[in-house]
């Protein structure tokens, strides 16, 4: 026998796509390189019930999804497929902010030829670092050459 229930209610639950947060709280916990038992620790839910959101065998409340987000440093909306990225990047460190800071108004006053070379420049010295890393590996550093 089901259930007499408000429509808003059951639309509130097929709203809700369990498969779609599993993915979305693996790859947050991937991409912020949190282990589940510190997140469960940080946001105060119990290790067992998290591990199965993230197993997809358990739904969560909203408080706790609230709860997930806000230590992951990800929208709700992304936990629950509502957007395609995370929205909140952690912070830079302190010791870059300003220059993160000086970053993002170049580039948000640079014309797009400007920003095509800015990001040109980043890939180059990406490379180059990833470059050097590998010789430095290898015991041939270029550099004293």
């Amino acid at each position: 026998m089901t259930e007499n229930r408000p429509p808003e209610e059951e639309a509130k639950e097929k709203a809700f796509d369990l498969e779609v947060f599993r993915k979305r709280l693996d790859d947050a916990l991937w991409a912020r390189k949190v282990r589940q038992i510190d997140l469960a620790r940080e946001a105060k839910i119990n290790y067992k019930s998290l591990n199965s959101y993230v197993r997809g065998h358990m739904s969560p409340s909203l408080e706790v999804v609230i709860k997930i987000a806000k230590v992951l440093d990800v929208s709700v909306d992304f936990l629950l497929g509502r957007a395609d990225e995370m929205n909140q990047i952690a912070p830079e460190p302190p010791e870059f902010a300003e220059d993160v800071k000086l970053i993002r108004r170049a580039w948000t006053a640079a014309s797009p030829r400007e920003k095509k070379l800015l990001q040109h420049l980043a890939e180059t010295i990406i490379k180059e670092t990833e470059q050097e890393a590998k010789e430095k590996e290898c015991g041939t550093d270029m550099s004293e050459k």
